[in-house]
C-alpha cells in the first residue's frame, strides 16, 4: 500500500518521520515523509522536462542580477537581498506577472507607484532572464510538476499511489496547490487534515483556497477526506492546544496548564516559526 505524507516545510517532514520511525519501532518502513517541493524534481524528471530546476541560491542570485538589469532603488539595496529574493519568489509563486504588477501600479500614486513599478521592472527581468537561460524557478516548476501529474507522469513516490496525507498546509500558493490538488486527484485515498474553523474565517481565511479545490475533487475517482484536527487541550501539547483554542473559539477545555501564559505571534515562514 504506497502511501505518501506531504508536509509543508522541511522541519515538519523530519518531525513526522522522526514520529513515525518511533512508532514503528526505529524503523521508518511504508509511508514516505516529504515536502511538495520534493517530489517536484523526480516529476519533470519523469514528464521529460530538461530544462534545469533552480535551487534556492540560484533563484537568489537570479532576483539580484534582474534587479540590477532594472534598476531604479531596488538595483543598490544589497541589504535588502533576502527581502527582494523572497518578494519575487513570492509574487511568482502567486501567479503574479511583470504585466499585472504594473497594471496595480496605475491605480497608485506618489511612493508606493514608485516601490511597485520598481518591482515591476525587477519582475520582468526576472521572466526574462528564465526564457533566455531556459530554466524553471520553484513557481514554475511547481505548476509544469502539477501538469505532468494531470497527465499520468509518476516518479518513484507516487507510483501507484494508494494513500495520499496532507498534513499542516496553513496556507498554500496557488503554484503549490495546483500540485496538491493534482496529487489528490491521482491518489485513491487522500486525507487532509487542515487548519480550518468554519467560526472564525478571520483566522483559518488562509487554508480556504485549499479547502475549495480538495472538496471540488470530491466527484473524482478517489475517496477525499478533510479532517479539522481538534482544539482539544489533551495531546502533546497542551499550551499550544490552549493557545489556538484562545484565537478560535474561546477557552479550551479542562484545566489551564501550569507554568504561565502562552503569547502568540504572527510567524513568516520557517524561520518565524522558530522564532
Amino acid at each position: 500500500m504506497p502511501a505518501l505524507c506531504l508536509v509543508p516545510t522541511p522541519l515538519a517532514a523530519s518531525r513526522a518521520a522522526r514520529r513515525l520511525c518511533d512508532a514503528q519501532g526505529g524503523l521508518l518502513f511504508g509511508p514516505r515523509v516529504a515536502t511538495p517541493g520534493e517530489l517536484v524534481p523526480a516529476l519533470l524528471a519523469a514528464a521529460g522536462e530538461r530544462r534545469p530546476l533552480l535551487g534556492a541560491l540560484a533563484e537568489r542570485l537570479l532576483a539580484l542580477d534582474a534587479a540590477r538589469e532594472a534598476g531604479g532603488p531596488l538595483a543598490a539595496a544589497s541589504s535588502l537581498a533576502r527581502d527582494l529574493s523572497r518578494a519575487v519568489a513570492e509574487l511568482r509563486r502567486g501567479g503574479v506577472t511583470a504585466e499585472a504588477a504594473a497594471s496595480a501600479e496605475a491605480g497608485l500614486e506618489g511612493r508606493a507607484a514608485a516601490r511597485l513599478r520598481s518591482l515591476a521592472a525587477v519582475l520582468a527581468s526576472y521572466e526574462r532572464r528564465l526564457l533566455e537561460l531556459g530554466v524553471l524557478d520553484a513557481a514554475v516548476g511547481e505548476r509544469a510538476a502539477a501538469e505532468a501529474v494531470r497527465r499520468g507522469a509518476e516518479c518513484e513516490a507516487t507510483a501507484g499511489l494508494d494513500l495520499l496525507v496532507l498534513d499542516g498546509f496553513a496556507r498554500a500558493s496557488p503554484a503549490a496547490g495546483d500540485l496538491l490538488a493534482a496529487l489528490a486527484a491521482r491518489a485513491r485515498r487522500t486525507l487532509a487534515r487542515l487548519p480550518w474553523f468554519p467560526d472564525r474565517p478571520d483566522v483559518s481565511g488562509p487554508a480556504e483556497a485549499l479547502l475549495r479545490r480538495l472538496e471540488a475533487l470530491h466527484q473524482g475517482p478517489g475517496e477525499i477526506e478533510i479532517d479539522f484536527p481538534s482544539l482539544s487541550a489533551e495531546g502533546r501539547a497542551p499550551r499550544l492546544a490552549h493557545l489556538l483554542a484562545a484565537v478560535a473559539a474561546g477557552p479550551a477545555p479542562g484545566p489551564a496548564p501550569e507554568g504561565g501564559r502562552v503569547l502568540g505571534l504572527p510567524a513568516a515562514g520557517e524561520e518565524g516559526e522558530a522564532e
